[in-house]
């Protein structure tokens, strides 16, 4: 019995252990190109408490029943060696309301539904703010240990067969 206390022990203080590495954005762009779906879309990043801190918006022109997603996740490690950690299409809608199996989606997903005003959700509104507010992704959701290295994401958006934004992010991970 005393070997099962020792155990729970041990991972209990393995699980709490405070990440050691950051996880810091040094870029978000974000472009448009259909100013007949899109009324505004705008984001800004700062570094705050440790965090780099995102708050986004968007207005669309008319409701929006299907967004499909090209997204594309690389990451270099410090000796430069690159990884795709993924490189997919998708509907954003069925993302946005599914419990996700892969462990970096179902991060991504708590952290921005925890962000938002729950109004992600289609079909999307014309003339509704769509508000990110102060959303970062948290390092305790993250495995103990994650490489250093850098990323590079590149997400485009596509509404009713039609490129209508891409968001550029790059970052890295230090310790």
């Amino acid at each position: 019995m005393a070997v099962w206390y020792r155990l729970l022990f041990f991972l209990i203080i393995v699980s709490s252990e405070k990440r050691r590495f950051h996880l810091i954005l040094d870029v978000v762009d974000i472009k448009f190109w259909a100013p007949d779906l899109i009324d505004e879309i705008s984001s800004t990043l700062v570094q705050k408490n440790n965090r780099s801190i995102i708050n986004a918006y968007f207005i669309l022109k008319k409701n929006v029943n299907k967004i499909d997603v090209n997204t594309v996740l690389d990451f270099w490690k410090v000796n430069n060696e690159r990884r795709r950690l993924y490189n997919l299409t998708m509907d954003a809608c069925r993302f946005l309301s599914m419990i996700h199996k892969n462990n970096l989606f179902a991060i991504f997903s708590k952290s921005f539904k925890k962000h938002t005003d729950g109004s992600f959700k289609c079909p999307l509104r014309a003339h509704h703010n769509y508000t990110l507010q102060n959303w970062y992704l948290d390092e305790e959701d993250f495995p103990n240990f994650v490489p250093e290295g850098s990323f590079l994401t590149i997400t485009e958006c596509v509404i009713y067969k039609k490129k209508a934004f891409r968001v550029v992010t790059r970052g890295r991970i230090v310790y």
